[in-house]
């Protein structure tokens, strides 16, 4: 097994190869990998004041804004997500990311209500137009966020060099988002879905592939938070009220063609807590959801969606 890894999106990168790679190829694939993730990290981090998201961010005109092919891409496919949730799922949710202590400036309490609604005027995807020549928002205090999509892109683009130097048997991860492809040496590929505790770190249901490409994402409350005194905020914020999510489900892990379709989507499931299910139904989404459950003995119960029972199945 060849295994590469390096640090990126506040995260880290790691890459098995199950197939013989020589060294001099090894060196090269590493350094290729660096530069497609801190190409993408330089279009879309908000973390990186001159990075593209955050130059658009900062710029105050409302005329539309010439994107890279790379953001067109990804702000497109964001937008197409917007729409399918009705704004459950909105990109204009910056301004409450970083009210809410998730932002590159540090929070050290949670906003009060004056200044909830106060940044609440600018957030609705509404605000945003993609025509050919750019990015639009209506008004110049309207900011985007791209971190519930960037990190599964960043994945598949790791994929894409490796496919170019003809390795097909791959298992990619960035922060807990995964593309495998092939086989692990004729074995499948095992991936543990996280039992939900604060902290996340114990892996209790396990899935298995072999013999595919997919991208495998996962979203939830129990990972990512803020906790200001005794309160805790989760990271996913409802972007209709102004308010940290507070759902039933627990986590929420989708298969999808690919790594940032599934990581969009996982999101955006969450997000949409009771009509969650409802929705991935209509859209054949392979979803596995952990939702909370006092019935049950280890307080949660797991659901699964039509399309996720098929892939199962199908194994």
């Amino acid at each position: 097994m060849v295994y590469l890894t390096g640090e990126t999106m506040g995260s880290s990168w790691n890459v098995h190869i199950a197939q013989e790679v020589a060294q001099v190829a090894k060196e090269r694939i590493q350094s290729m990998i660096e530069m497609v993730l801190e190409e993408v990290n330089q279009q879309m981090s908000p973390f990186i004041p001159q990075s593209e998201i955050s130059l658009f961010n900062d710029n105050p005109s409302t005329a539309p804004i010439a994107l890279s092919p790379a953001m067109y891409y990804v702000v497109r496919q964001a937008l197409t997500l917007c729409e399918q949730t009705d704004g459950v799922y909105d990109i204009t949710v910056e301004p409450l990311v970083n009210i809410w202590g998730f932002g590159a400036k540090e929070v050290k309490s949670h906003p009060d209500d004056a200044q909830v609604a106060d940044t609440l005027r600018y957030v609705n995807y509404r605000y945003l137009s993609l025509t050919e020549e750019g990015l639009r928002k209506e008004y110049p205090q309207t900011r985007i966020d791209l971190c519930s999509i960037a990190k599964g892109y960043g994945v598949d683009k790791v994929a894409e060099v490796l496919e170019k130097e003809g390795i097909h048997h791959y298992l990619v991860e960035i922060g807990g988002e995964l593309r495998l492809s092939g086989s692990r040496y004729d074995q499948a590929w095992r991936v543990g879905v996280e039992r939900p505790q604060w902290g996340g770190g114990v892996y209790e249901h396990m899935l298995t592939f072999k013999e595919v490409t997919i991208g495998v994402a996962t979203s939830g409350n129990y990972r990512n938070y803020f906790k200001d005194k005794e309160k805790v905020a989760s990271h996913e914020i409802n972007t209709q009220t102004g308010y940290t999510k507070v759902s039933e489900i627990l986590s929420v892990t989708v298969l999808a063609e690919n790594c940032m379709l599934a990581d969009g989507y996982a999101t955006a499931l969450f997000l949409l807590g009771e009509k969650a299910i409802e929705f991935a139904e209509k859209q054949q989404i392979a979803a596995l959801f952990i939702v909370n459950d006092d019935s049950h003995e280890k307080g949660y119960a797991l659901r699964i969606s039509s399309a996720f029972a098929r892939f199962i199945n199908a194994k």
